[in-house]
């Protein structure tokens, strides 16, 4: 299959989009940028084009309500029609016709951005755009990628970002290049969207990236991350979020930090997991099937899980009111912190290991419990809020001293 690897090094050219009013008198011009209806300007009784366009481009300079979107554009006008030019790193942006009752004969983007930080063909090795069946290599270098993120209609054969890549994929969710931040998910894709059957991160040495948005979607992905930058540019969101909805997804961790559909407004379905090490967050819009936390593995989860399983000192935290169909604790701790009523329908308990809801907010059932544990070494769980039920007694092969339960007063504890 091709090889390509990312080059990054593009010219850089400006957007330059051309806004030509449809002359009519006493009609109110303005335009519409990521929601937001910008400064207008009304044309007179005897309106000409000139006259338009040299008062609207006058509103949209003054920017008299302060709209950073607005303000990232440079505008001027030839007596024919306003010209937006986008900023001088390619940034690209996008104007309509807004709600005033002027209209615009056309809106037309005659010079379209490109830069360094674009996925277009001149950044990529062949000299062609990444195609379905490629394996895309982002080999060293620092060069991002933040525009022209949307390839939903690729399937790559694989995708690697190893440690060597420093440089960040995707776009914040809030802008803050300016001196007024604003919210730009919906303005501009946030996250390269593109499939990959094989997606690797952070192989090999090297510091690794701080960011890397990837929206997987329909098609199945085999994820592993070896190791993320601990220096993130967005301090509220891990150095990888990820998207995607085929039922065979699986993710393999081996260190650094991941986040699944941890952002709002994001859903994802994730059925295999495994985390060795590091940390991973999932988001409560996010289906999942069997999750383990192994090795020095650290896991929160905020949905429904149909298998929860710990080993070595992999620990698990579990928030929200999503259910647990199997929690198979042999590792560290699992702890929940229920926000609803939650039920676990199995637990399976080993010596030296503990369910902890000393945070837990709401109730819990455990409708079955085996405890594999030993009077030397008992399976503990604790309840001091008295938050837990045991809809059936717990079965403890080894004899009763083999689970331990720290609870507040007042509780009772059925042992078979």
């Amino acid at each position: 299959m091709p090889t390509q690897i990312h080059r990054g090094d593009s010219a850089i050219v400006r957007q330059v989009t051309t806004l030509t009013p449809t002359v009519t008198n006493t009609e109110l011009f303005d335009l519409l940028i990521n929601g937001k209806t910008t400064d207008g300007y009304t044309s007179d009784g005897v309106a000409t084009a000139q006259e338009i366009v040299e008062g609207l481009q006058a509103a949209l300079t003054a920017n008299a309500n302060g709209i950073p979107e607005v303000a990232e554009i440079t505008w001027s006008e030839n007596d024919a029609a306003v010209i937006a030019t986008g900023r001088a790193d390619g940034q690209t942006f996008t104007v309509a016709e807004g709600p005033g009752s002027g209209d615009f004969a056309s809106i037309t983007t005659g010079t379209v951005a490109k830069s360094p930080n674009h996925w277009i063909a001149e950044n990529f090795s062949a000299g062609t755009l990444p195609a379905t069946g490629e394996d895309i290599y982002f080999s060293g270098g620092s060069v991002g990628v933040y525009w022209g993120l949307d390839q939903n209609a690729v399937t790559l054969a694989s995708l690697h970002f190893p440690a060597n890549y420093t440089g960040n994929v995707g776009l914040p969710e809030t802008n803050s290049d300016g001196s007024t931040p604003y919210y730009q998910a919906g303005y501009r894709d946030t996250h390269l969207k593109i499939s990959a059957t094989v997606l690797q991160i952070g192989s090999g040495s090297g510091n690794g990236s701080g960011r890397l948005k990837l929206n997987l979607g329909a098609n199945a992905c085999e994820c592993t991350v070896f190791r993320t930058s601990s220096n993130h540019p967005s301090q509220d969101e891990a150095a990888v979020h990820l998207v995607g909805s085929h039922a065979s997804n699986a993710l393999h961790m081996f260190g650094g930090t991941v986040d699944i559909a941890m952002l709002p407004g994001y859903t994802s379905q994730w059925p295999a997991i495994v985390v060795s090490g590091g940390v991973l967050r999932c988001g409560s819009g996010v289906t999942l099937g069997v999750v383990e936390s192994t090795d020095n593995g650290s896991v929160e989860t905020r949905s429904a899980v149909t298998t929860y399983r710990t080993r070595g000192n992999g620990r698990a935290l579990h928030i929200g009111d999503g259910n647990i169909t199997t929690a198979d604790i042999q590792g560290g701790p699992l702890k929940i912190q229920a926000t609803g009523t939650l039920t676990i329908g199995t637990l399976n308990g080993y010596g030296g290991k503990e369910l902890d809801l000393s945070e837990c907010d709401s109730a819990v059932t455990i409708t079955n419990a085996t405890i594999y544990g030993t009077p030397q070494s008992p399976f503990t769980i604790r309840d001091p809020n008295n938050r837990l039920t045991m809809t059936n007694a717990a079965s403890t092969p080894n004899g009763a001293q083999s689970l331990v339960v720290v609870t507040g007063s007042g509780r009772n504890v059925r042992i078979t």
